[in-house]
């Protein structure tokens, strides 16, 4: 779920964070080792309504998606190698 709160004139803004710099860390680190593609998705998602609301430059989103692809490939790599040794030994 999308880390949101709700301003006095209703506007929905994401939830005040300490350290950006630490929590954009680690939210890429989760992206890196996450090990389901909802585990991947969820890691952008957190960091998408900053750079909505224009908390960080958009590079910062162009970053976790760029980890993100990554760790989708290597996770599709790995499943397709699973696949293809369970063909072989059949």
């Amino acid at each position: 779920m999308k880390p949101r709160s709700l301003t006095d004139n209703g506007e929905r803004y994401p939830a005040s964070i300490g350290c950006f710099d630490v929590w954009f860390a680690a939210r890429c680190r989760e992206a890196a080792t996450a090990q389901t593609e909802a585990s991947i998705e969820a890691a952008v998602e957190y960091v998408r309504p900053y750079v909505q609301a224009q908390w960080c430059l958009p590079s910062r989103l162009e970053t976790i998606t760029g980890i993100a692809r990554k760790r989708w490939n290597e996770l599709n790599r790995a499943h397709d190698r699973k696949m293809q040794a369970a063909g072989d030994g059949a």
